[in-house]
């Protein structure tokens, strides 16, 4: 049988509390990070929404008129011509069509500008051109995208049937 003196004994109890301690705070640390991130997210998701209420209220881009249904403006329009891009929205039109089938004219509006103003539907000579007139003409590559958007949309719209503006 083994026998420890009673200092022996102490000196183990205090080291296992010691331990227990440790692993008790460090499992609360752990626990309060992972509330922190649950906070995080939803501070994150918070401030996107009011980002998108922003972003609702700002001017239209310079290539649309405001009235509805919105429309390209002179601008709009001489940046169409110059982009000389009828067989892009063809290549557009070919991808997208089952996703706006039996769509609301709103609907297909807003897939047709996202679509657009996603760069990676773009090859990088596309992007160069889009860029290009975006500087020519002092307006951001955005609204040159929007412009094709527009043309997007009135083409899905024909298709669906629907009277594009």
């Amino acid at each position: 049988m083994i026998t420890i003196s009673t200092e022996a004994a102490v000196a183990i109890i205090a080291v296992l509390l010691g331990i227990g301690t440790v692993i008790y705070r460090i499992s609360k640390w752990a626990g309060s990070v992972n509330t922190d991130q649950v906070n995080f997210k939803e501070f994150m998701q918070k401030i996107e929404n009011k980002l998108d209420q922003i972003l609702l209220r700002l001017p239209p881009p310079k290539t649309i008129n405001r009235e509805s249904p919105l429309r390209l403006n002179p601008l709009g329009e001489q940046i169409w011509t110059e982009l000389d891009a009828s067989e892009w929205i063809d290549r557009f039109v070919k991808i997208v069509q089952v996703s706006t089938k039996n769509k609301e004219a709103y609907e297909i509006q807003e897939f047709s500008f996202e679509y657009a103003d996603d760069n990676q539907n773009y090859s990088e000579e596309e992007l160069r051109l889009i860029k290009s007139l975006a500087y020519q003409n002092g307006i951001s590559d955005f609204d040159v995208c929007r412009v094709l958007g527009f043309k997007l949309r009135d083409k899905l719209l024909e298709i669906e049937g629907k009277e594009a503006p």
